[in-house]
């Protein structure tokens, strides 16, 4: 790819904490919505790489992100369904600018990070046409315990991941069903399929995960 821009296959450590970890996902067989990782809104061959058809999810990827002490979920901005290179550019600076946001500062304290080593990667990727989407967990937050739990919404997750909206919950211990809604337009061969996945993301990886998911139907 050309210089200011790689391809999420080609992502490490240098581009932040959620590229890298997109990277490991492809890496290991998941299923990995399309895009390229840049620093800056004027970067090389980005324009070229943007379909007029498809629309994207424009995304940080801090340095600080995505570590097993800190994940900073929902700290940065995260811009959806975005059309079109001049849409895309506008959406990669305000992610960016996210980093220097004044809220960001008492998370940072907590955390122990001194804000002027906070480095922000873009993540430019293919939005999913969701049916479903959501997070799900390799332990159970609330338990501690090694279930599987997914959190799952209509559509897109956003408003799951700010607090907007209330999910159905699914909870898997040792691949049984110990919690699940009464009906659902989920299917529970796609919740099955998840929960598996989640798992061994746990697993490989040797720790704790929660996971970002989205359901196209297919």
């Amino acid at each position: 790819m050309p210089n200011g821009m790689v391809p999420l296959t080609e992502a490490d450590r240098s581009h932040g904490g959620k590229a890298a970890s997109l990277r490991w996902l492809i890496e290991h067989g998941f299923t990995v919505p399309a895009g390229v990782v840049l620093s800056e809104p004027d970067a090389d061959g980005l324009a070229a790489w943007l379909s007029t058809a498809q629309r994207y999810a424009v995304r940080s990827s801090a340095s600080v992100e995505d570590s097993p002490a800190h994940s900073f979920a929902g700290q940065f901005t995260t811009v959806l369904e975005v059309a079109g290179i001049e849409a895309v550019r506008a959406a990669i600076t305000t992610v960016l600018d996210s980093a220097h946001d004044e809220h960001l500062e008492s998370y940072l304290r907590h955390a122990g990070v001194d804000p002027a080593d906070v480095e922000m990667s873009v993540i430019v990727q293919e939005m999913v046409a969701a049916r479903a989407s959501g997070v799900a967990f390799s332990r159970n937050p609330l338990t501690g315990l090694a279930d599987v739990v997914v959190e799952a919404v209509p559509g897109l997750g956003a408003e799951l991941v700010s607090g907007k909206a209330t999910p159905e919950r699914w909870v898997s211990h040792w691949g049984e069903w110990t919690q699940q809604p009464e009906h659902s337009d989920i299917p529970t061969s796609v919740m099955n399929e998840l929960a598996q996945q989640v798992a061994r993301i746990a697993d490989e990886q040797g720790h704790a995960v929660d996971v970002e998911w989205s359901w196209d139907g297919d």
